[in-house]
């Protein structure tokens, strides 16, 4: 097998490539055990906009000793070797990069050739398993390329169905639901190792950072209560009920110790994150779901974290209870968890100052279609014209956050329904034939431009207690409700 490598300037001169396979060996069989040899994994994640988050991740690790590898041919110190950081979704990555603990960038394995020595780590496992089941090596390999190697599929997607096909088919008869390769193998089904070039020092202490831009869904998974989805928005979106956002996939079975710190968007509070891991439990020998395990409140920045739950000690001096308690840690490898998010708008800003104006234009609104007879039609067209034009200050303004701004559409909306209301009625005033002299002499109003004005008066009053019933909804009820949960001692 031919895998192009590249090998830095600013490596020693003395560190060597270590060959493909070896590379390979080396690749999957760290990938396999990542709690046993990664110490810590942070990530940060903060909102670029509605539809994109950004997220930085380090990892702290030291490698293993050779004499950890079950490889025949296990890497020597001084050699260079790819090593896993992390599984990504088969996607483009947008802004990426990685760097080491001086803040040089590194570079990561082109895609075609990580998928090369992912195959090459993972053929030699699956052939010594394949030992009793009529499959040549040729067979194997082609079925491991065509999970491994494969682009990215989606629902509907012909690709899916051929990788279902070899997962459900030839690695069928090799790999068990149980085995460890196959939950790795699944994992390449859709993503693929980040392998990241690294001078072989076992035992020493390596911290490396990465970053990326992920898509956000603003509706949660597109393919699950579409119409509930939506209406959740809609009332976010009037202050009605917070928004709810999820940062899926989180593997916290792939450290010792995982935290997960989530930044709340510019001019948006974070009322509440909640964490929610599915974690393998060794008195149970079983996965265990635990839904908020880890909850802070009315936080601009929320950290959580989770380990596994075992109690696994690196220097215990028993070499046989600390290989034993590997053993155990290996079975939370398969931890995994989400983050629940709720954000909502300040109680002031633009949702007091709408709020606000709507509910002065609201009023005047009134007024005029009770006084039609003899209000002065000039002044009171004047009149209602201003308050449109300061709420127009808040409906277009600059600079805000697009999160924000999305966060914030019912209201906005709202509040330019409110403002078309009042210019309809300055509109009427002045265009409109208002009222006429009776046979008596007196003023009356025309019977279809009255019913019109009290119809245009109580339309805006109906946008008027949305925002109001959001703005009180969200200044007492999650304020007072965030106070009262960081006073008991959430936070």
């Amino acid at each position: 097998m031919q895998v192009s490598v590249e090998v830095r300037r600013d490596r020693p001169r003395a560190a060597k490539v270590a060959d493909a396979d070896v590379l390979g060996s080396v690749a999957v069989q760290l990938a396999l055990a990542f709690p046993a040899w990664v110490r810590r994994r942070r990530f940060v994640v903060s909102y670029v906009d509605d539809t994109t988050i950004h997220q930085r991740m380090s990892v702290d690790f030291s490698l293993p000793e050779p004499s950890w590898f079950w490889t025949p041919d296990p890497p020597q110190p001084g050699t260079v070797l790819y090593v896993p950081l992390h599984i990504l979704v088969k996607e483009t990555l947008d802004r990426f990069s990685i760097s080491d603990e001086q803040g040089r960038r590194l570079t990561m394995l082109p895609r075609a050739d990580n998928g090369a020595l992912a195959v090459a780590g993972l053929l030699p496992m699956v052939v010594a398993l394949s030992a009793g089941h009529n499959l040549s090596v040729a067979q194997l390999k082609a079925a491991l390329s065509e999970v491994v190697t494969g682009r990215q599929t989606r629902p509907g997607d012909p690709a899916k169905a051929r990788v279902r096909a070899q997962l459900d088919g030839v690695l069928a008869e090799v790999l068990t639901r149980e085995d460890e390769t196959r939950s790795l193998v699944e994992d390449l089904a859709g993503g693929f190792l980040m392998l990241v070039p690294v001078t072989y020092a076992p035992g020493v202490d390596r911290l490396l950072k990465a970053e990326w831009d992920l898509p956000n869904y603003w509706h949660g998974q597109r393919d699950k209560r579409r119409i509930r989805r939506h209406a959740q928005s809609a009332l976010a979106s009037v202050g009605w009920a917070d928004k709810v956002q999820r940062i899926p996939d989180l593997q916290f079975g792939w450290a010792r110790t995982t935290h997960v710190e989530i930044v709340s968007p510019a001019e948006v509070r974070m009322s509440e994150a909640s964490l929610n891991v599915t974690q393998y439990d060794p008195n149970l020998r079983a996965p265990v779901v635990t839904r908020g395990l880890r909850t802070a409140f009315e936080k601009p920045c929320a950290t959580l974290n989770a380990s596994p739950r075992i109690a696994f000690d690196p220097y215990e001096p028993d070499v046989e209870r600390r290989e034993q308690a590997i053993g155990e840690l290996l079975q939370c490898r398969g931890d995994i968890g989400s983050v629940d998010l709720l954000f909502r708008s300040p109680a002031h800003g633009v949702l007091l100052a709408t709020t606000t104006a709507s509910a002065v234009i609201v009023a005047l609104l009134w007024f005029v279609q009770g006084t039609l007879a003899t209000l002065d039609r000039q002044t009171t067209s004047a009149v209602l014209l201003i308050f449109p034009a300061i709420l127009a200050a808040y409906l277009l303004r600059q600079g805000e956050h697009e999160f924000a701004r999305r966060l914030l559409v019912g209201v906005r909306l709202a509040g330019l329904g409110v403002a078309l209301c009042s210019l309809g009625i300055s509109a009427m005033l002045a265009l409109a034939h208002v009222r006429a002299e009776a046979a008596d002499g007196r003023l009356v109003v025309d019977a279809g431009v009255q019913s019109w004005a009290r119809g245009v008066a109580i339309a805006a009053s109906v946008l008027a207690a949305v925002l109001l019933v959001g703005y009180l909804r969200t200044w007492l009820l999650s304020d007072l409700r965030g106070r009262r949960r960081s006073n008991d001692g959430h936070g």
